[in-house]
Parts: C-alpha cells; sequence; structure tokens
C-alpha cells in the first residue's frame, strides 16, 4: 500500500494506513527521558504532562492515550541522525524504513549506521493561547503579530539593555525598515497612550533603534518572554498555541536573526537560529516538526554554536506560506540550494515505484546512489513524514527520569519530530 500522501494543508490528516513490521520480541516496557515534547491535538507537550484521553499524533492521524508511565529514573542512549538527535533508552523501539512505503520497529540499541528513521511533516492544530494576564501593561491579544514579536525577543540582543533604569533597545539594519517599524507598532500595544517618551524610534545613517524606558514593559517582558534570562525557554503559549502561532513565532525567530540577513551566496543553508543554548536550539526544530517540516540541528565548531538550518525545498517553502514573514526575498533565494546530504532514500527504495521508469528517463538516475527529497517532492510524491539516516549512537548514557505512554490503536507516536513504539504491543 502507498504512504499516506500529504500537502501543507488538511490532507496532513489523511487517514490512510501505511504498511508496517512489528517486532514483538521483547515485551517490555520502553521509556523516553522528561521533557521529551510529545505532538498532541492541543499542541506539544512534556511526556511528564501528557494524560490519559490526550489525542497524540500517530501516521494514520490523532489516536487516544489510553494509559502513562512514570518509569523512574533509568539510562538513556542518544541516537546521532544526520538531522539531530533523539533520546530513549536502549530497548525503545524506533520506525526504520524498508522502503519508500514500509517499516520495521527496531530497538534503538541494535540500529545501524545509515538506518534510516521517520520525522514528522505533519502540522498539529494546537488551541487558542493567549499572553499571561498582568495588573501592569496592557495585554494585547495574541495573534501572528505578537508571536512574531515574541520570536523577535528571543532571537535578537537586545542592542542596550538597562536593567537599573529598566530600558533597553533593539537595533536593525536599515535594510529592514519594515521589521523596525512593526517591532516597534507592537511594542506600542503594550502601553495605554504611549507617548514618545517611553517609545522611541532612531533612524541612522546604516541602521534604527527602537528603545523602551518602562518598568512595567522591562518586567513584563523578561518574565513572560525570557527575553534576559540566561537560558531561553520557548513559551507555553506558543508550544501549544496554534499552527498560525507557532509558525508566525519561528518567522520571527528567522526575521531576527543576523545570520539571515543576505541572500544566499555559495553552498550555505538557510540558518533558522544559532545559539550556544543548545536545548532551546533543539526546542526549536520541534517547533519546527509541529508545523510539518524538517531542519536540521548540528554543532558547528567554526563558530562554536548550536545551529538550526532548512536544508530541503519543503522546508524552505514552508517558511515562505507564513504571512507575517519579512525576510521573504532571503529566504526564497535558498530554494534549489545546492547543499550536500539533504535528506532522501536510498535507490532501491525509488526504483520500486511505478514513477520511477519514467522520471529516471528524464532525469537520468539509474547511476545515483541516493534520491534527495528536492527530487522525490518535485517528479514522486508528498510525504506526510521525511526520511532521516541514523549516524551512530552514542556510547554515552543518561541517568534520568523517564515516563512512557500507550496509545489506542496504533501503538506508535510522534515524539520530538521523530516517530516511535509506545509501551503497549
Amino acid at each position: 500500500m502507498n504512504i499516506v500522501k500529504c500537502t501543507k494543508t488538511e490532507q496532513h490528516y489523511a487517514s490512510k494506513k501505511i504498511n508496517f513490521i512489528e517486532d514483538f520480541s521483547c515485551n517490555v516496557r520502553r521509556c523516553l527521558p522528561e521533557n521529551s515534547l510529545v505532538h498532541t491535538k492541543t499542541g506539544l507537550k512534556k511526556i511528564e504532562d501528557i494524560c490519559i484521553g490526550d489525542k497524540v499524533l500517530t501516521v494514520s492521524g490523532f489516536e487516544e492515550v489510553l494509559n502513562v508511565f512514570n518509569q523512574g529514573k533509568q539510562n538513556v542512549v542518544k541516537i546521532k541522525t544526520q538531522d539531530g538527535e533523539f533520546k530513549c533508552t536502549p530497548n525503545h523501539k524506533m520506525a526504520v524504513l524498508t522502503g519508500c512505503s514500509v517499516y520495521e520497529w527496531k530497538q534503538a540499541k541494535n540500529l545501524k549506521h545509515d538506518d534510516i528513521l521517520m520525522t514528522s511533516r505533519r502540522f498539529i492544530d494546537g488551541i487558542i493561547t493567549r499572553l499571561p494576564r498582568s495588573e501592569d501593561v496592557i495585554v494585547p491579544t495574541l495573534d501572528e503579530y505578537t508571536a512574531w514579536f515574541t520570536g523577535i525577543l528571543q532571537s535578537t540582543d537586545a542592542y542596550e539593555n538597562i536593567k537599573v533604569k529598566s530600558y533597553f533597545s533593539y537595533k536593525f539594519d536599515k535594510q529592514y525598515y519594515n521589521i523596525a517599524s512593526r517591532f516597534k507598532d507592537i511594542l506600542y500595544k503594550f502601553v495605554d497612550n504611549a507617548s514618545d517618551t517611553v517609545i522611541k524610534f532612531h533612524e541612522y545613517s546604516t541602521f534604527y533603534v527602537v528603545s523602551c524606558s518602562s518598568i512595567e514593559i522591562y518586567e513584563y517582558f523578561d518574565k513572560n518572554m525570557t527575553m534576559w534570562t540566561s537560558r531561553k525557554i520557548i513559551p507555553e503559549y506558543i508550544l501549544t498555541g496554534t499552527c498560525d502561532i507557532r509558525m508566525s513565532y519561528i518567522v520571527g525567530i528567522i526575521d531576527g536573526n543576523t545570520n539571515c540577513s543576505t541572500l544566499r551566496k555559495g553552498r550555505v543553508p538557510l540558518n533558522i537560529y544559532s545559539s550556544v543554548d543548545k536545548q532551546f536550539i533543539q526546542n526549536i526544530q520541534t517547533l519546527c516538526y509541529s508545523c510539518g517540516f524538517e531542519t536540521r540541528f548540528q554543532y558547528s565548531g567554526k563558530n562554536d554554536l548550536y545551529e538550526l538550518n532548512a536544508i530541503t525545498n519543503y522546508a524552505i517553502e514552508s517558511i515562505l506560506e507564513a504571512s507575517v514573514i519579512c525576510k521573504y526575498n532571503v529566504v526564497n533565494s535558498y530554494i534549489d540550494m545546492p547543499i550536500h546530504n539533504v535528506n532522501g532514500f536510498p535507490i532501491k527504495f525509488i526504483n520500486q515505484k511505478r514513477k520511477f521508469a519514467t522520471i529516471n528517463a528524464k532525469l537520468g538516475l539509474q547511476n545515483a546512489k541516493n534520491i534527495s527529497m528536492n527530487i522525490y517532492d518535485e517528479f514522486f510524491d508528498n510525504l506526510c513524514y521525511c526520511p532521516v539516516k541514523v549516524n551512530s549512537i552514542s556510547t554515552e548514557t543518561e541517568f534520568v527520569e523517564t515516563y512512557d505512554i500507550e496509545i489506542k490503536n496504533n501503538h506508535q507516536f510522534y515524539c520530538c519530530g521523530y516517530l516511535t513504539h509506545n509501551s503497549g504491543d
């Protein structure tokens, strides 16, 4: 049976089934570490916060949680893939592709180099959320623009930050007047009858500066948007928000990212964000998966930073669909980028498909070892998942609190972007 086809619309929720091969050789409880983000109908939730009755994402849509298990502290291993990492106990099972429409289950400890896992291309609904209440500031409605604003605040370091004066400012390059102007307009929404003594817009020869001097706003942003803390956290109202809210936040991250400011040159991928904060970058990656597109997380020794990049055309096109994006032309310049090691399938998976002979005659695929997702998406099908190769299984373990859940019917779910098995067989 063919795999579920998906577009970036409601076809993501098609309920056709995919063939798979179950391995029941080890009827034991498998576990995931605390803080692992599960894809649910109401947004991304930490696995320890999942409740019986929650609906979680599977290959055939959303299914009900039957049981939740707290398994105590256990050792977990790290699966390193071409796109990032996934942590679980050694006997936890992962979906491994054996063809474009077939997968089997393998325990993490038995995974091998070049095994192909599955990451989600299905967006999750989320719920209508709101910015935290306050008696000291006017709290605007959480819409796509205020979600974008939150992303800007979290991706851009303040140009000036004087805590004793409750003063901060943000700097924007001259070419991005649209970003600076929108930033100022949204900032005005947090004050009643704001005057230029509170919020100011400065124009210089090569940049703009938007500044704010307000105890109430300074404290509200610091508390609810983790602006000036040493470790940034994606707010709950973003993680569980609707897909439009999550997508607008991601676009705000990109628009505020100074590493994404010029048209593409050479073979450098689209950088969504870079940071020394590994966990924050990984959580943004999971947020991208929850919006239906893949990214690549990696460490850049050259810059001593963790990076999140968009590698495939599908991911870039998904970002471009966000209505509030300001850096449209910059992002668009990365379409058809000549990047090595793009996600894809071994040629043996492809030549089993009916379309192969026709497309092979057009593209000359017979000598190829792999077919990239850019080619697959354009000439074959739109899939509800993205293949991602295993690089290695880390020999180092972490001793942490672990949890697992049991899912009705499918006994599988998406967590941190990856399709994984549940405890029930």
